[in-house]
């Protein structure tokens, strides 16, 4: 049989524990997102045969410290040679764009007409993410005629 003091040590640990539990579950946080690819003088697709147009990018939940990548296909659709660079815009909310960094492994080799180049876009976490539950952006793809 418990005494008193032990039924309040007991009532008090339960408490703390519950606490912890609390403290230890509003450090998640959950990073949803679908994204717009805007792309200009390329085609964007999500198989190697480009038959599936790549318009936006759901990078699910994310975690804290966590990368992520998403494979896609990049096709010049026009008749000249292209480079490429990345850029996004439209950050909702916009301090998003403070925890939050897209890049992709593109690394500036030229595209010939109708060549497909794979590509792997990455969304990186930063791990003092805090204030985003919920966020979205535009990834806008520009193709330059290379001479």
């Amino acid at each position: 049989m418990a005494t008193t003091n032990e039924k309040i040590l007991a009532a008090a640990l339960a408490i703390v524990v519950i606490i912890a539990a609390a403290i230890i579950l509003s450090m998640v946080v959950t990073v949803h997102n679908v994204g717009t690819i805007r792309a200009v003088g390329i085609g964007v697709f999500s198989d190697s045969a480009c038959t599936q147009t790549l318009s936006s990018i759901d990078w699910g939940t994310r975690h804290p410290g966590e990368t992520v990548g998403i494979s896609a296909y990049v096709k010049n659709i026009q008749n000249t040679n292209l480079t490429m660079t990345l850029t996004s815009s439209n950050w909702n909310p916009t301090t998003a764009s403070t925890y939050l960094t897209c890049t992709w492994n593109y690394t500036g080799q030229v595209l010939m007409p109708a060549q497909v180049l794979p590509v792997q876009f990455r969304l990186s976490v930063a791990l003092n993410i805090t204030g985003i539950t919920n966020f979205s952006f535009d990834l806008n793809l520009n193709a330059t005629q290379h001479v």
